[in-house]
């Protein structure tokens, strides 16, 4: 992948074209860069990692829990069964 980030002086702009990507097609964009580095980096840090451990915890029937593991036991054992 060839990533570039320039400020352009004209409105003309020669790039290097890597030797794996020739006879290949390839996406050339040009689009305005809307960061700065201290923008990014401020953002990154400012991003909370957050976690979707038990986000549907609230939908769970407590009383099926316990049937869970064996469920997808016995859903294997059905689905792969040879029917002699």
């Amino acid at each position: 992948m060839l990533r570039e980030i320039i400020t352009p002086q004209s409105d003309e702009y020669t790039i290097h074209i890597p030797k794996e990507y020739i006879n290949t097609k390839v996406e050339i964009l040009v689009l305005p860069f809307a960061y700065t580095n201290e923008k990014m980096i401020q953002a990154s840090q400012n991003k909370s990692k957050t976690s979707l451990r038990g986000v549907f915890s609230k939908y769970a029937d407590s009383s099926k829990v316990a049937l869970e593991d064996n469920a997808w036991k016995q859903y294997i054992i059905d689905k792969f069964k040879s029917d002699d």
